[in-house]
């Protein structure tokens, strides 16, 4: 618990690069961890497993979770179903490099919805590097916040996750994770849509990148 007596949430990207051809491999080692994840509900606000849509296969994985405090965080960095993804990935030498972990605050948005999907196969993910001017990004999170707030009063049926998040070691950047039921409505109806139209207006002069990478769903 946080100070003020709130759940103090813990969010967790955790970034997986597979050895060429060891792509397969490396989401069955994953089984367990899901597993885990499925029965911790409790405790893990959502866990999703989403793998880089590259025709060659040599995308990476990237697993998004929230847990609800630090002491189930380190229950799950603890776990034998971690432990056991972990000794996979050594034995079998699936991972171009160690595993790296990157932990963010929410800024904005919503990471699911309540009475929707939390996580399916073949959901369309995008996931964004947004890049500020120094000292603007909190002006950035202010517009997202806008749009966040139309996103989930207006598209109820197709956006799954919106979510806006912060990296404590990096003051001009914002990283997004957008989950939708299929590429189509993301371009569809999210992209032309009046509440983004006019957030590209808005912060197109103090914006200086944006690295765009989309995956889908494994779990």
């Amino acid at each position: 618990m946080g100070s003020n007596g709130q759940q103090e949430d813990i969010v967790i990207f955790g970034h997986w690069v597979p050895k060429e051809g060891k792509m397969n491999e490396l989401l069955e080692a994953f089984s367990p961890v899901l597993k885990y994840a499925s029965q911790n509900t409790n405790t893990i606000s959502c866990f999703y497993l989403l793998k880089e849509k590259k025709e060659d296969n040599t995308g990476a994985l990237i697993t998004s979770s929230c847990f609800k405090t630090r002491k189930a965080y380190e229950e799950y960095l603890s776990s034998p179903e971690r432990a056991t993804l972990h000794n996979i990935c050594k034995r079998q030498g699936l991972l171009i490099e160690p595993q790296r972990e990157q932990t963010l605050e929410t800024a904005a948005g919503f990471p699911f919805r309540s009475t929707g999907v939390h996580s399916a196969p073949g959901v369309h993910a995008a996931m964004a590097k947004i890049q500020y001017a120094p000292g603007m990004r909190s002006q950035g999170i202010q517009h997202w916040q806008k749009v966040a707030a139309s996103v989930e009063e207006k598209e109820k049926e197709g956006t799954y996750s919106y979510w806006f998040l912060t990296d404590p070691d990096d003051a001009d950047v914002l990283y997004s994770l957008e989950r939708y039921k299929d590429a189509a409505y993301l371009w569809d109806v999210h992209v032309p849509s009046e509440a983004i139209q006019q957030n590209i207006q808005r912060q197109k002069d103090i914006r200086t990148g944006l690295l765009l990478r989309v995956f889908a769903s494994v779990e």
